[in-house]
C-alpha cells in the first residue's frame, strides 16, 4: 500500500513538475498567443489568448490576410479603422469571420469615419480565423486596421 502511494505521489509531482512549464513566444506571423501553465495543485490554468493584426497603407478594395486563430478560437472581436491620409469619412469596412479560412461571414461593419478612429466589436462568435475586408476604402483615402481577437 506504501508503494502504491509512493508511486502516486510521484506521478502527481511529475504531472505537476511538467504542466507548471510556461509556453510563451508562439508566434503565427502577427499572432501572439500567451501561457499555459498549471497551479500548485496540478490543474490546469489558461490565461486569455489574444490574437492581433495591424495593417498599414491600405488605399484599395479588398481582404486582408486571415489571422489565424486555430491554437484556441476566439469569441470576442474588436476593430479600429483610422483615417491616415484623405478625407473621405464614408467607407465600409468589415469584420469577417471564418470556420474554415475558406468562407467567411460579416460579423459588424464600420460605415462612417467622421468620428475616428472608429472602433467596433463583437462577442460570443467562436471563430478559428478573422480578416477585415475593405469594400469600400472612400476616394483618395488611405487606412490603417487594427484586429482584435481574444478566448475570454
Amino acid at each position: 500500500m506504501k508503494k502504491i502511494i509512493l508511486i502516486c505521489t510521484l506521478i502527481l509531482f511529475f504531472f505537476s513538475a511538467i504542466t507548471h512549464a510556461i509556453m510563451t513566444g508562439m508566434k503565427d506571423g502577427t499572432t501572439t498567443t500567451t501561457v499555459i501553465r498549471s497551479d500548485d495543485l496540478g490543474r490546469i490554468k489558461t490565461s486569455p489568448i489574444s490574437y492581433t493584426q495591424s495593417t498599414g497603407g491600405i488605399t484599395a478594395n479588398g481582404a486582408g490576410t486571415a489571422v489565424n486563430m486555430t491554437v484556441a478560437p476566439a469569441s470576442q472581436y474588436t476593430m479600429i479603422v483610422d483615417l491616415t491620409a484623405g478625407s473621405t469619412t464614408t467607407v465600409e469596412v468589415d469584420l469577417e469571420c471564418s470556420i474554415d479560412g475558406t468562407d467567411y461571414a460579416q460579423m459588424a461593419t464600420i460605415t462612417s469615419l467622421a468620428a475616428e478612429p472608429a472602433l467596433i466589436g463583437a462577442q460570443g462568435v467562436p471563430c478559428f480565423y478573422m480578416r477585415y475586408n475593405v469594400v469600400t476604402v472612400g476616394s483618395g483615402n488611405t487606412l490603417e486596421i487594427h484586429l482584435l481577437g481574444t478566448t475570454k
